[in-house]
């Protein structure tokens, strides 16, 4: 529990992966939209334990309707690798 008075009187600690998919440019994400995520994301270190934020591009259906075998190969190769990524940020964050 948390008050102004007393500060944090959680004793426990609780590790937290959050991970953002986001469907636009990486750049719009972290100078436009991040920053109003801040605040939520700072609430999690009242938990005492190892917070990892990540943030991964995502395949949207556009990108299957499009024509271009390359592009959608290239990102689910990509999405092979964030996945992997996620997978190990995971499993180290449950020791």
């Amino acid at each position: 529990m948390v008050s102004y008075r007393t500060g944090n009187k959680f004793k426990g600690k609780v590790n937290v992966g959050l991970f953002y998919t986001i469907n636009y440019p990486m750049d719009y994400f972290e100078k436009s939209v991040r920053p109003h995520l801040k605040q939520s994301e700072d609430l999690l270190k009242v938990l005492n334990g190892n917070v990892v934020i990540d943030t991964f591009s995502n395949i949207s259906k556009n990108d299957y309707s499009s024509k271009d075998a390359d592009l959608i190969q290239a990102k689910e190769k990509q999405l092979s690798l964030d996945l992997k990524k996620v997978h190990d940020i995971t499993a180290e964050l449950s020791q």
